[in-house]
Parts: C-alpha cells; sequence; structure tokens
C-alpha cells in the first residue's frame, strides 16, 4: 500500500520534532492568546465639529494623521479629568463613556462663586461659600459650618429656623430653648411668643445672624423652607466675613432660583395634629432653554396650637427671574411678599406682678399731668424724657415706641 506523499514527509522527520508538535497541540492557552484576531472595522465617520478642527487639507475626511491628532486630544482630555476623580466616580464613568463614543471633551468650568447642585448627594454636601464666600470644599475649611441639604429639610418635615436648629450641633431653637428676659419691675419679655424668629442661640451666646445667598438680610423676617434649596450655619466668629458683626454664628439661606434647563409644577398639603395646615405650589417655566425662566412659589400657612383662639398665619409670594446672557454670566432678579396675622399663645407661665405693686406702695401715674404717685401721695412729674426714672412698680419702656407706662392701675 502506498503511503500519500504528506505522510511520507512526516516519517521523514526527526522523532523529537514530531513529539515536540504534538505536546504544542496539547498546551490549553487562554481565550486571549487562542481567539482569533478580529477583523479590523472601521473608523466611526468623523462628526462636523470633529471635521472643523482637525480637516487641515479640508477634503471632508479625517486622514490617519489627523485621526491620530484628535485621538491624541481625547486621551489628553480624559487623563485630565481622570487624575481629579477616582476611577469609580460618575466623573471617571463619564469620561470614559465620552472616550468611548468620541464625544466632544470640553473642559467646563464651574464659577468658583456658585456652589455646583451635583455636590450634594442625600445629606451629605461638600462644598459652601460661607467659609470663604468662593466655592470651597468644607473639608479644607478650618470652621465649624454645616450645610443642611435639601433633602434633609423635606425628611425633617423642617418648616423654619427652630426645626433646623432642632437637629445640628451647637444650635437651640424654640424646641430646645426658652428665650424671655424679666425686666426691673417684673415685667417678662416673653421672644417666644413675640419673635419666635428670633428666639434662638448659637453656640450658647446669641441670635444667628441671617443672611440670604450671601447678603445680609433681616431676621425678623421668617426663614420657610417653601423657597430654600439649602442652609448653611456658620459657628463662631468667623461668621463676621459676612459683615453682620454678631460672633454667635451666621445662618445663610440658598434660596430657590428659577431654572433655566427645566420646567417644574409641584403643590404641596400639609395638616397635623394640632389643628395646623399649611399649601404651598412651586412652578417653573422655561422661557428660552439655557438662558431664560421665570419661577414662581407661594405659601398659605395657618399654625395650630393647644391654647385657643391662638392664631399664627402667614402668607408669602415669591417670584424670581433667571437671565443667562451668556455661558459665564448670570443675573438673577426676585421679588417677595410676605404678610403674617398672629395672636400666638405665651410659652412661659404667668407671673404674679400684683404682690410686688402692692409692696412698692401701690404707684400710680396720671397721663394726663404725667404725675407719679406712690401711696396716693405726688412723688413728682415725670416727662416723656424722664419715663425710665418712674418709681418701681410702674412699667415704662423709656422713651421708644412705647413711651408711658404699659400699665395704669386705679388704687
Amino acid at each position: 500500500m502506498k503511503l500519500p506523499e504528506r505522510l511520507r514527509r512526516l516519517r521523514r522527520l526527526p522523532l523529537h520534532l514530531i513529539l515536540a508538535g504534538l505536546a504544542f497541540s496539547l498546551i490549553d492557552f487562554p481565550p486571549s492568546v487562542r481567539a482569533q484576531a478580529p477583523a479590523s472595522t472601521p473608523a466611526p465617520a468623523a462628526s462636523a465639529a470633529d471635521l472643523a478642527r482637525y480637516d487641515r487639507n479640508h477634503n471632508n475626511r479625517l486622514d490617519p494623521d489627523e485621526v491620530a491628532a484628535r485621538d491624541a486630544d481625547q486621551r489628553a482630555a480624559v487623563a485630565g479629568r481622570t487624575a481629579t476623580a477616582p476611577a469609580s466616580s460618575p466623573t471617571a464613568a463619564a469620561a470614559s463613556s465620552a472616550s468611548a463614543t468620541g464625544a466632544n471633551n470640553d473642559i467646563v468650568t464651574l464659577s468658583p462663586f456658585e456652589v455646583a447642585a451635583g455636590s450634594d448627594t442625600g445629606y451629605y454636601a461638600s462644598n459652601t461659600l460661607s467659609g470663604t464666600r468662593i466655592d470651597s470644599k468644607i473639608e479644607d475649611l478650618g470652621a465649624s459650618i454645616t450645610v443642611v441639604t435639601k433633602q434633609q429639610l423635606l425628611d425633617t418635615a423642617a418648616l423654619d429656623l427652630n426645626d433646623i436648629f432642632l437637629y445640628e450641633a451647637n444650635t437651640e431653637g424654640t424646641g430646645t430653648f426658652t428665650d424671655f428676659s424679666v425686666g426691673r419691675n417684673g415685667d417678662v419679655n416673653d421672644a417666644v411668643q413675640s419673635s419666635p424668629e428670633t428666639a434662638n442661640r448659637i453656640r450658647g451666646i446669641g441670635a444667628a445672624n441671617i443672611a440670604r445667598d450671601n447678603f445680609a438680610s433681616d431676621s425678623r423676617i421668617p426663614i420657610d423652607t417653601f423657597n430654600v434649596d439649602s442652609v448653611e450655619i456658620s459657628r463662631g466668629p468667623n461668621s463676621n466675613i459676612f459683615g453682620l458683626g454678631n460672633s454667635s454664628g451666621t445662618v445663610n439661606i440658598t434660596k430657590s432660583n428659577a431654572n433655566v434647563q427645566r420646567d417644574r409644577s409641584q403643590v404641596v398639603l400639609r395638616g397635623d395634629s394640632f389643628d395646623g395646615y399649611r399649601g404651598s405650589f412651586d412652578l417653573n417655566r422655561v422661557l428660552k432653554p439655557d438662558h431664560l425662566a421665570f419661577r414662581l412659589l407661594g405659601l398659605y400657612d395657618s399654625v395650630g396650637y393647644v391654647r385657643k383662639p391662638s392664631q399664627d398665619v402667614t402668607h408669602r409670594l415669591d417670584a424670581t427671574l433667571t437671565f443667562k446672557p451668556f455661558p459665564k454670566t448670570t443675573f438673577y432678579a426676585d421679588y417677595q411678599s410676605y404678610h403674617n396675622y398672629n395672636r400666638r399663645p405665651n410659652s412661659i407661665t404667668p407671673r404674679d406682678t400684683v404682690t410686688f405693686w402692692r409692696n412698692a406702695g401701690s404707684p400710680t401715674w396720671d397721663p394726663l399731668t404725667a404725675t407719679a404717685y406712690v401711696n396716693n401721695v405726688a412723688v413728682g412729674t415725670f416727662p416723656q424724657s424722664q419715663d425710665a426714672n418712674l418709681p418701681p412698680g410702674l412699667y415704662a419702656q423709656g422713651t421708644g415706641f412705647y413711651n408711658r407706662p404699659g400699665m395704669f392701675i386705679e388704687a
């Protein structure tokens, strides 16, 4: 039997070469080695932006040297961004995705005077303006600063500054602190009743300075979270960066401004077990995408109390306009209306001032002649400039709004 020509050639090979070939064929190589190299795929078509930037000879296509220049620029942009972001972060993932799809990788520089909303995750906020007046990382600031995010305000059902202070360190509101003072005649000034928006303390020193969008604001206009995006609490004398002067601390409110990127419609209703109820709405309309938007927020709030017929009703309206003519230039316009009608209950127990008055000789004061009497005996006249010198037992407020005694007693 005649062997085929291939087998006759194999018989002439040395035995060790045959054995080496068999051993090589039995080796289990990794899939990456065993897999056949894929066929080269054509490069994706160049975009109009790539052609405008890299098509030097204007032949309406990218030649190999032009493709190499484009890829080098993309790799440099991705490397610059991934050097400042962890590999697992959304920034690095977005950079890798942009490189894979050939998207435009131009670097966008954010304003140092505006905190990016993307830096807030849940209750955690990494940046603030309260430390240096520019966008800075909280971890780099040598100050006690807390940022209360919008999500935390919603989850804790916070409505005003006293609700916010209830959950923050080194702060006291009406929930943990009763602000009152006693005058020389035994009269009591109950700040929780007369001015709950200022009845608070930071660091146990005094009431908080109030700023809105980094500008000093009147603390008598209460903070309400219906038009607030976040709250920054800066404790200590470092708060003087706002020029307010109080060394206790500053609360900076970041207001809700019109959004030039998307519309928003929201209605919120709320009730409580003390017969209190409130309703608010939030309407944002984009007039020109990325350039012009208008936002309107409204509130009706009726606070409920155990002691009747106490009441506290507030009507508020906030209209804001955002105009962004250029990528790095933004104008904000804002109008607010605030009306409050209240008859709040006292927060402290009643005090006995009659016994003190009787022990002082049952003093009286005649407003027609400005004459004071003690034990029915005239002790002198006290014109407006001398109201503070009235005998003990007659309540006087000095020369302010209440410039005569607030208590008249007929013996």
